[in-house]
């Protein structure tokens, strides 16, 4: 009976511990630079999610978190959360060329789209990524990491 319960609380711990958080991550870029991030996270565990320093408050649904130095750390509970905010800081502009930049949290699938405007001309991404051109709401970049 010990034998048993001892498998239990190891298979149980072994359980707890094999916990798998996704992310689909979407970014809408204004033509100014402003960046809008929508991250929607699933699963069970705690997540750190690093964040501009021009985002006081980041807006979260479906889960607790805790402020940190980079960011946040998000509790989640086998349940879906959304985190959203918006920075300047994660574009830059030298002349003519802008540079987009996005601090990807650790997960273990994630999912990023990035929506662009349609007056930018796309010379060079990385990593390598899929694009979609649309009449109305600009370019559209899918990259997937798993």
């Amino acid at each position: 009976m010990k034998a048993f319960l001892v498998l239990l609380a190891i298979l149980i711990l072994t359980t707890a511990s094999a916990a798998q958080v996704k992310g689909d991550c979407r970014m809408y870029v204004a033509e100014n630079g402003q960046v809008l991030v929508l991250l929607v996270l699933e699963g069970d565990g705690i997540v750190e999610v690093n964040i501009p320093v021009d985002v006081p408050y980041p807006k979260l649904e479906g889960a607790v978190y805790v402020q940190t130095e980079d960011g946040v750390e998000i509790a989640l509970a086998n349940d879906t959360a959304i985190l959203a905010y918006k920075s300047s800081l994660m574009t830059s502009k030298k002349g003519e060329e802008w540079t987009a930049s996005y601090p990807v949290p650790d997960l273990d699938e994630l999912k990023l789209t990035m929506h662009l405007p349609s007056s930018i001309i796309l010379s060079t991404i990385q990593p390598t990524s899929t694009v979609t051109h649309t009449k109305h709401d600009g370019h559209h970049l899918d990259a997937a990491r798993c």
